[in-house]
């Protein structure tokens, strides 16, 4: 008896189990027998009638408590009986349902569950009524019935829809009707019985979360004890790494189940526990996956077989966790906006609270929070924000209250990134005005998301209400705004923010018809203006280099730009007021209007640098800014320089060289869509023009041929760029084949493009003015599945080509509206013709993201841009020639008009696609992938010092021809300049992808050979030592698993070394054949032995040929034929022979199995 009490304790907290309650009811049966033994023997050895009569009702009273915790159990201990009767209809239709969806094409199974849901259905609207007439209120009355009639509805439309069905079985229009009809019913059945339904599913969420923790935890534990056996040191970091992660994660599911079960009514904490779940799939299949990995390479046999069971009772705690969750989501949906409201008053209060911590002097810094750290943070969440802000808009004007359900609970956990953010900047700045404006500025984004928040509720409460859109719109503005001002108030941006603002000064100057006077010489001008360049270009470069720094050296280079801008600004006016042509005064103010603009775009991505500095491609950007801006100095100084021939264009080159040397810094981001092959056969074309133009430039100073030499060094300046960005593809390549983590979602990255949209944007007030968004966040990708360009960069997947172009290229304001308002007609039409090239190509890319997503309301959302944006090209169009043929200014403005709503189009675009959800994980360049970038920087570095100073010498060449001490100079920085390029070419075949990996594997099976042939010698003379660290059958199973991953890599392998030379070293691994030595060891027949090993041999010999022959490919998609060729036989005979070893293998271990059985 004591022990069946024990029971009951045991399984008490965890009632609703159906296995806790099969024990709970086993052991009541238990007691039940127990007590009717005791009464029989009382019977047969006493004769007090009273006594007896005593027992009996005493064994009554247990019979009858018995019972009733029986029905307790049954029950649940929870719901009423007309609940559960609700709980189980409900829980029926949901499966039947899903069986439904299920059998799509096969109609009479349709049929089938059709009939069964009718049934269930027509008895959940019976309960239904029969509550309604139960109940004394009769709002709630009404309400039941309403439902009730809903529910009878829809369940006669499914059955008229299955009646279709029935009679014409192969017509998929009934069978779309059938499932149509069945979704009808679901949702009505959600709507009938929603709070029954959420109490149940949120109850088996519960379950599914704790069971899961329970399975989580013992597979950790598993884990590492087969980690301390584990031969494979990827695997064990893999698997150990993920531990971590699922560590980190397991209290926040724990925290979510447990308020759950303590506020059952919190729609907030049913949420909690919803989120929390789904967080949880994830990294938990990255950890079943890696003990899937770990497994055959762990020595230990028992840790492994523990491991392994872990892993199955993890797999089938997953599976219900996501269905329990999916399920869960579908019915809770509607809360999601209650509760981002409510978490939204919880974080007004804790920045209320922060606020008065400032007041105080109390609010102090985290551990690990430092000024830079906070509003790094800040900067990239308030993006995250401004894009579910826009998800959450398309969403609540389409209608979609899943997706609004979503987006709002996006928004709010957005929002609580924020608010953690907020926190840290005023802890860590000692400025007490900064402080206040920071979480003042919070506070504001607060309140209007609350707004927005409110207005969603009412415009999904009158989808039909015309005036929703036009409110939405006015508060996300709001939230825009306050946004913005929350970003700008770190004391970081506020100093980028000053730098442009210091441009936007400058440049009013330029639109003064009046100059500087100076009383000094021309001369002395342009020297001033060429050193102004010099300073103004190194400022630049200085700029991309402080991107890889800390946000305050990323401020100060601003600062010291927006300084030298301003001095070039001077020199330059100073410059056209001297000229006195009035082309030329023209054209130098065009080009330092130019300088402006490139300036304004330079500084803009440098903010969005310093707002999220790991945001991907933002610093290629502001590498490309500064190329721009180097450009445009180039124009400008050939326009107002006169000087010796050459000193200009090698003053030219000299800059266009020094700017390329950032860009072997960063080892993040690709430069180009090269491949690696494609690349080193860039480096070896360039390189040998390379060797030309410098031989040209000796040949034409010689001669005194000036102009020529001039041609030259153009031509060699380009050169070096054009090896620059080669090498940096290569290093970014090279970062591909060692990253310790890999993107979890790959896909089409947009931001690039809507990143260059923004930068172009040039508003109607004339240059350095500059339009904002309409709400932030355009750093942040949206994604859809298809091949990744990253590592795989084939033409026919470049889809990334149709974007980058699209939008990157554009200027849809930069080029059209600078034709219109600084140019002449002349270039009026082909601003038209680059407008309606790029916005084509961009309304293609929206037509393909449409058909990529699953998403349905970003589906519709693309098709509707591409239309605004196609529509909105053409009335540009439309406007452009008719200022061509009438180039007034009315016409002018019109023209300036039609632009804007192209402009808002894209703007808005770009905030719609800029959503986080679809954002991939960035990579980890582990060290190995650092070192072997090293030598390819070294060579570059030393490619790019060489060629400046090669430059300098030839630019004093061009003025004394004839000085032998110039020429030796010269010839000494140009082999410098060979050396460099010769290192460059080698570093690059040296690195070639999957070569060391390759050559490895090759040392591998030769020793693996070696064995072989000594274990096979010795099995022939009968003295094989016997290897007592696993039984033969486990042996056997190892041999087995080795051999299927053989099998199944060859055909994986062999498409790497044919066209995927980034998965050539990630795939090339030979498993140890150890395991076949071990278990002919153990075999008694000695013909056994040797066919096992002679098996063995050829799987050795023939994987050898084929690791020569992928060797010899490198996955080189333009290797020679025959080399693909001798790849596919390779890889075709070990396949053969891999089969004929698993077949041996599973037929010796079945014989085995009998023997011991």
């Amino acid at each position: 008896m004591m022990l069946q009490d024990g029971v009951e304790l045991v399984v008490a907290p965890t009632i609703s189990s159906p296995a806790c309650q099969e024990q709970l009811i086993h052991a009541t049966k238990g007691v039940a027998h127990f007590v009717e033994g005791i009464v029989e023997a009382a019977q047969q050895s006493c004769s007090d009638d009273k006594l007896l009569a005593d027992l009996g009702t005493a064994a009554t009273a247990v019979t009858q408590a018995l019972n009733d915790l029986l029905q307790h159990i049954k029950k649940g201990a929870g719901p009423t009986a007309a609940g559960e009767s609700h709980e189980d209809a409900v829980d029926t239709i949901l499966t039947v349902t899903d069986r439904l969806f299920s059998n799509v094409g096969d109609a009479h199974e349709m049929v089938r569950q059709a009939r069964q849901l009718a049934q269930v259905t027509s008895s959940l609207v019976g309960a239904i009524r029969g509550e309604a007439e139960g109940h004394s209120d009769s709002d709630m009355q009404k309400r039941l019935l309403a439902a009730a009639r809903l529910l009878a509805d829809a369940t006669a439309n499914m059955v008229e829809a299955a009646k279709g069905c029935a009679s014409s079985p192969n017509d998929s229009e009934q069978q779309k009707r059938l499932r149509g009809a069945t979704e009808d019913l679901r949702a009505a059945t959600n709507i009938a019985a929603s709070n029954a339904l959420k109490r149940k599913l949120i109850r088996r969420l519960e379950n599914a979360a704790r069971r899961i923790t329970s399975a989580t935890t013992q597979l950790i534990n598993a884990s590492k004890n087969a980690n301390k056996s584990n031969t494979n040191k990827t695997s064990e970091h893999q698997l150990t790494q993920q531990c971590q992660i699922m560590n980190e994660q397991l209290p926040l599911l724990i925290q979510g189940f447990r308020g759950s079960e303590t506020n059952q009514d919190s729609a907030t904490a049913q949420l909690q526990v919803i989120n929390a779940s789904k967080e949880f799939i994830q990294p938990t299949s990255q950890l079943v996956s890696a003990a899937n990995a770990a497994a055959p390479t762990v020595g230990d046999q028992a840790a492994s077989m523990n491991m392994n069971q872990a892993v199955k009772m993890m797999t089938t705690a997953l599976a219900e966790l996501r269905t329990a969750s999916g399920k869960a989501e579908e019915m809770c949906i509607s809360l999601e906006v209650d509760a981002a409201l409510d978490q939204l008053t919880e974080l007004d209060r804790e920045l209320e609270e922060y606020r008065r911590a400032t007041d105080s002097g109390n609010l102090v810094p985290l551990p690990g929070e430092t000024v830079e750290a906070s509003a790094m943070k800040l900067g990239s969440t308030s993006k995250n924000v401004g894009s579910a802000m826009a998800q959450l808009l398309t969403a609540a004007s389409q209608g979609n209250e899943n997706y609004v359900g979503v987006a709002a609970r996006d928004t709010a956990n957005a929002l609580r990134v924020l608010t953690e953010a907020t926190r840290g900047v005023p802890s860590t700045s000692e400025d007490m005005e900064v402080r206040r404006q920071v979480i003042d500025s919070a506070r504001d984004v607060i309140d209007k998301s609350t707004h927005l928040l409110e207005e969603t509720k009412r415009a999904m409460n009158d989808p039909e209400n015309p005036e929703n859109q036009a409110r939405l719109n006015q508060v996300a503005k709001a939230v825009s705004g306050a946004l913005n001002s929350c970003v700008n108030a770190v004391p970081r941006q506020r100093d980028v923010d000053n730098a442009i603002r210091q441009i936007t000064d400058s440049s009013q100057e330029l639109a003064s018809t009046k100059y500087p006077s100076t009383d000094r010489t021309f001369q002395e001008i342009q020297i001033e203006n060429n050193n102004a360049a010099v300073n103004l270009n190194q400022a630049a470069s200085d700029i991309v280099t402080a991107s890889r720094g800390t946000p305050k050296q990323l401020a100060e280079s601003s600062r010291e730009y927006s300084s030298s801008y301003s001095e070039f600004i001077k020199s330059g006016l100073t410059m056209a007021g001297l000229s006195k042509d009035g082309d030329t005064q023209n054209q130098i103010v065009g080009g330092l209007k130019n300088v402006s603009m490139v300036s304004s775009k330079l500084l803009l991505a440098a903010k969005s640098v310093s707002a999220d500095p790991n945001a991907p491609n933002t610093k290629n950007l502001l590498s490309q800014a500064a190329r721009a801006v180097t450009e445009s100095i180039n124009q400008l100084i050939n326009v107002c320089t006169v000087s010796a021939p050459g000193q200009k264009e090698c003053d030219n080159a000299l800059r266009q060289i020094q700017v390329m040397k950032s860009m072997l810094e960063s080892a993040n981001e690709p430069v180009t869509d090269l491949s690696y092959f494609e690349c080193l056969d860039s480096v070896m074309e360039k390189s040998k023009l390379l060797g030309d133009f410098m031989t040209g430039i000796t040949n034409h100073a010689k001669k005194g041929d000036l102009e020529n030499f001039c041609d030259s060094m153009g031509n060699f300046s380009t050169s070096v760029c054009g090896l620059t960005e080669a090498a940096s593809q290569v290093r970014d390549r090279l970062k591909s084949l060692h990253l310790e983590e890999q993107s979890l979602y790959t896909g089409i990255d947009l931001r690039p493009t809507l990143w260059a949209l923004l930068m172009e944007h040039q508003s109607p007030e004339g240059p350095g003015w500059w339009t904002s968004p309409s709400l932030p966040g355009l750093t942040r990708p949206y994604r859809w599945h298809v091949k990744t360009w990253l590592t795989r960069p084939a033409p026919s997947n470049r889809k990334y080509l149709l974007i980058y172009p699209a939008i990157g290229a554009v200027g849809l304001q930069t080029n059209c509206l600078r034709a219109i308002t600084l140019y002449s007609v002349a270039n009026v039409l082909s601003a038209a013709t680059v407008v309606a090239k790029h916005t084509s190509a961009l309304c293609n890319a929206c037509r393909l993201a449409s058909s990529k997503t699953s998403n349905p309301v970003a589906k519709r959302h693309f098709v509707q841009s591409a239309k605004d944006v196609a529509n909105s090209t053409a009335n540009l169009v439309k406007a452009i020639k008719v200022l061509d043929q009438d180039f007034t200014e009315e016409n002018r403005q019109r023209c300036t008009e039609a632009a804007k709503p192209l402009t808002d189009a894209v703007d808005e675009l770009t905030t719609f696609a800029s959503s986080p959800e679809f954002a991939s994980m960035p990579a980890k360049i582990s060290p190995e992938a650092r070192k072997a970038q090293e030598p390819i920087v070294s060579a570059g570095k030393a490619m790019i010092d060489g060629a400046c100073h090669m430059v300098t010498a030839a630019k004093q060449l061009a003025v004394n021809l004839k000085d032998p001490p110039t020429y030796q100079l010269y010839s000494n920085h140009s082999k410098s300049v060979s050396e460099a390029i010769k290192r460059l070419v080698s570093s690059i075949k040296d690195c070639a992808p999957g070569q060391r990996e390759c050559d490895e594997s090759i040392d591998k099976l030769n020793c693996s050979i070696r064995d072989l042939d000594q274990a096979s010698l010795a099995a022939i003379s009968q003295s094989l030592q016997q290897r007592t660290e696993k039984s033969l059958r486990g042996f056997q199973e190892q041999m087995i698993g080795s051999a299927r991953e053989i099998h199944d890599l060859c055909s994986k392998v062999k498409d790497s070394a044919k066209a995927e030379p980034e998965n050539l070293g990630h795939r090339v691994s030979i498993q140890s054949i150890g395991c076949a030595v071990g278990a002919a060891s153990l075999i008694q027949n000695s013909k056994q032995q040797t066919h096992i090993l002679d098996l063995t041999k050829t799987v050795a010999e023939s994987a050898l040929q084929f690791m020569y022959s992928c060797k010899e490919g490198g996955g080189n998609p333009k290797a020679p034929k025959h080399t693909h060729d001798n790849i596919d036989t390779a890889a075709d005979n070990t396949m053969d022979v891999v089969q004929d070893l698993l077949e041996c293998s599973q037929q010796y271990d079945r014989e085995t199995h009998q023997i011991n059985h």
